[in-house]
């Protein structure tokens, strides 16, 4: 898996990505304030190749179904708050505490009730998010332009987060031989000005150092979902090194 992929000068148009085959991406300088609006987790987290994990039904619990996942995302939210003034820099990032949890911005960024066949069809219901934070579409230019306002913001980042697992280490035939799994994070890093702009779309793979036993679930081998947060933690530490990297490069 290439550890990063970019889409330079990208346009957001009707909801969708195009290129904006002149367009120039400018060079950050010191000065812009950045924050991160967006932070959130692709609900499906399987082998890698797999397909996506169809989730719970309409008869099962969500939130329950979605336990491990929530707290693995929790804790990786944690660790990246905690290191975001370090990998934006102290002087240009919004402080994350001011962001996670707020009571303006939850409320601007509440999703609209769009039902059908009963089931709640907005597209954040797709992510996980941490509990201070809603899903953003960075492509709404009306959006980014409330949330720079708001957060008195130059530049606003998002990061969306998808989780696969994969055999490191050993041999393990349906849960059998101690074979050891490890977690890919991949990361897409995307860039937006307060026009709703789309300046850079960069997706960046982190690898855990940690690793879990293979164990069984259905046919072949599979990750106990208890183990996603210790590795997802793991993964995030070389995703961030990476994005930290990434925008130092801006």
């Amino acid at each position: 898996m290439k550890s990063k992929k970019v889409i330079g000068g990208m346009l957001a148009v009707g909801g969708l990505m195009m290129a904006a085959g002149c367009a120039t991406v400018p060079k950050l300088t010191e000065t812009e304030k950045i924050a991160v609006v967006n932070y959130y987790l692709d609900k499906s987290i399987v082998a890698d190749g797999a397909q996506p994990d169809p989730g719970p039904g309409l008869l099962n619990d969500k939130a329950t179904y979605y336990t491990h996942h929530q707290e693995a995302l929790d804790q990786a939210w944690a660790a990246f708050k905690a290191k975001e003034p370090a990998m934006i820099g102290a002087d240009r990032c919004v402080d994350p505490s001011t962001i996670d949890g707020n009571t303006d911005m939850l409320a601007l960024t509440a999703p609209a009730a769009n039902n059908g066949m009963g089931v709640d069809q907005n597209l954040a219901d797709m992510f996980l998010h941490p509990a201070g934070l809603r899903y953003v579409n960075i492509y709404d230019a009306k959006m980014d332009a409330k949330l720079s306002q708001l957060l008195k913001a130059d530049i606003l980042i998002s990061i969306g987060l998808k989780a696969n697992y994969f055999m490191s280490g050993g041999i393990s035939i349906g849960g059998i031989g101690g074979g050891k799994m490890s977690m890919h994070l991949v990361g897409t890093l995307m860039e937006a000005l307060p026009s709703g702009r789309i300046l850079r779309v960069v997706e960046l793979t982190g690898t855990s150092k940690e690793t879990a036993d293979a164990g069984h679930i259905g046919v072949g081998s599979g990750m106990d979902p208890k183990e996603y947060p210790r590795l997802m933690v793991s993964a995030q530490e070389d995703l961030m090194d990476k994005i930290a990297k990434e925008i130092a490069a801006w």
